[in-house]
C-alpha cells in the first residue's frame, strides 16, 4: 500500500481549522493554543474522502508541523469531535508552523508530492493542490459550514 504524505497533510489540516462559536460565559486568556486535528491515509489517486472515512488518528503532536490559535478565547470545546473555540473580543490569529525536511526530502524518502488535483473530498478549489492545502470553515450549527479561507501550495 502506497501512503501520500499529501493526504495525510491536507486531511489533517482541514479537519484543524474547523473553528465554530459556542454561547458559553468563562474567563478570557490570550494564550496560544494547539489545535487537534485527524491523520488519514489515503491511496494514490484518491479525491482524499475524509467525511467517510472512520480510519484516522488524533494528533495534537507535530505530525507534519503545528496548527495554533492566539486571541481571547473565553471557551474551548469539544463536540462530535470538532473543536471549537469562543472569541469574546478582538481578533483571532492562525499559526501553521512546519519544518522544510518533507519539501526537500530525496525522491527514495518520505517526500511531498505535487498534486495538481482541485478536490478535496466533496470541496472543490480555485488553485491545485500542490503540494498542501489548508482550508479555513466555520460553522454555528456544525451541519452548515462556509469557506472562509481556502490556500493552497
Amino acid at each position: 500500500m502506497k501512503k501520500n504524505i499529501v493526504m495525510r497533510i491536507i486531511s489533517s489540516l482541514f479537519l484543524a481549522a474547523i473553528i465554530s462559536a459556542l454561547a458559553v460565559n468563562s474567563y478570557a486568556n490570550t494564550n496560544t493554543s494547539i489545535v487537534p486535528g485527524r491523520l488519514y491515509e489515503f491511496e494514490k489517486d484518491s479525491h482524499y474522502e475524509f467525511s467517510d472515512s472512520k480510519d484516522y488518528k488524533e494528533t495534537n503532536d507535530n505530525t507534519y508541523g503545528t496548527f495554533s490559535i492566539k486571541g481571547n478565547i473565553t471557551n474551548m470545546s469539544k463536540k462530535s469531535g470538532i473543536p471549537s473555540y469562543e472569541i469574546e473580543e478582538g481578533n483571532l490569529e492562525f499559526f501553521y508552523n512546519y519544518g522544510n525536511s518533507l519539501l526537500v526530502a530525496k525522491e527514495d524518502s518520505w517526500h511531498l508530492i505535487e498534486d495538481k488535483s482541485k478536490k478535496i473530498d466533496d470541496l472543490k478549489l480555485d488553485e491545485n493542490l500542490l503540494k498542501g492545502a489548508i482550508i479555513l470553515q466555520t460553522s454555528t450549527d456544525r451541519l452548515n459550514w462556509i469557506d472562509v479561507v481556502s490556500m493552497t501550495n
